[in-house]
């Protein structure tokens, strides 16, 4: 929808058929026309008629542009005479954006709980390589514990042996 609307907020010129609207009471509007800038601003759900004469409820890109009395090449700003207004219906637009960012998150987060998942079982593999070498290690200990005190036992009982026969000894050669 395309509308060429003079300073005072009146309608000159509208691709569309409805009725004219002023927009001297629009903040855009006035935006564009006491500082001399564009405008634009996304209106979701605004309410339009239908060539059929029925409504629907679309979300529209709404910029204001203001023209003035110079040509653009001059390199002069001129004074503002009027303002180009644009409404683009970017409810379809919208909609595909929506879709494609739901699509682009839910591959995202299952890539990403994919890349997780593997991280984290790498890391319980060595985890539980770590815990089993940990424990060979000390069953090993374990068992050369066990044998020293065996062997010590063993030792112990040689020695008192040993006292005894050379307390016998030591006996009979008395």
């Amino acid at each position: 929808d395309l509308k060429l609307i003079d300073i005072d907020g009146d309608v000159l010129w509208s691709s569309s058929p409805e009725p004219a609207e002023n927009f001297s009471n629009d903040e855009s509007f006035r935006t564009s026309i006491s500082r001399g800038i564009s405008t634009s601003e996304l209106r979701r759900g605004h309410t339009i008629r239908t060539p059929e004469g029925g409504q629907r409820r679309v979300d529209t890109v709404r910029v204001f542009h203001p023209i003035r009395d110079v040509p653009l090449d001059s390199g002069l700003e001129g004074n503002i005479i009027g303002v180009l207004h644009i409404d683009k219906d970017v409810t379809e637009d919208l909609n595909s954006t929506l879709n494609d960012t739901m699509t682009v998150a839910v591959l995202g987060s299952i890539g990403s709980g994919g890349v997780l998942f593997a991280l984290l079982f790498l890391i319980v593999l060595r985890a539980d390589k770590i815990i089993t070498r940990g424990r060979n290690r000390s069953i090993r200990q374990r068992r050369e514990i066990e044998e020293a005190q065996a062997k010590h036992i063993q030792s112990a009982r040689l020695a008192a042996v040993g006292e005894l026969v050379s307390g016998v000894a030591h006996e009979l050669n008395n």
